[in-house]
């Protein structure tokens, strides 16, 4: 490099974040059709009971928990089935701390939450679901939580849940939209 030019100005933090942000809402672009094909014509039903407001981690009451308090955006939404219970998989960028690490902004985390879509077959075998007829044992139904579909990608929620979570890199928790 020449004496005379001038030197690279390195990104600032907050450029650094919107580069990842931008990049972000990118893939939620990107994964938001499939989702919404992935629930084309699968049937809803209430989790009854399934109301959830906090995340799922015990701890030792004498146990200190660090909380996290941050909005992200979902990148991805996907569902698996633990012990013939639906979950729902989501890949979250951590856009802002409110309220804990705020080095976590511009990283993600991968949240679980109850209910998600389960194959009714299994459904069936696990709940006793007689309703079903043979036809619709290949389906698949959506167990809603909170009486809500799953978050989609491009959605940005509010949530609150240990750190203890995000260092396994993985937390049983809730997704608030907002």
């Amino acid at each position: 490099m020449k004496a005379d030019q001038p030197v690279p100005k390195a990104p600032t933090k907050e450029e650094i974040l919107a580069s990842k942000l931008k990049d972000a809402k990118a893939e939620a672009e990107k994964n938001r059709p499939k989702f919404e094909e992935d629930l084309k014509g699968v049937t809803r039903q209430s989790g009854g009971g399934m109301k959830e407001d906090f995340c799922g981690i015990s701890m030792p009451e004498d146990q200190k928990i660090s909380m996290i308090t941050f909005c992200g955006l979902i990148t991805k939404t996907s569902y698996n089935v633990d012990a013939n219970f639906p979950r729902t998989h989501y890949r979250v960028f951590i856009e802002k701390v409110y309220d804990g690490d705020r080095s976590k902004e511009g990283t993600f985390a991968d949240i679980e939450a109850d209910g998600g879509k389960i194959k009714n077959s299994v459904y069936y075998e696990a709940y006793q679901q007689k309703s079903f007829i043979p036809a619709q044992l290949e389906q698949y139904t959506l167990i809603q939580t909170n009486d809500y579909d799953p978050a989609a990608p491009g959605d940005e929620i509010l949530l609150t849940m240990p750190v203890k979570g995000l260092a396994d890199g993985f937390c049983v928790g809730a997704t608030y939209n907002i």
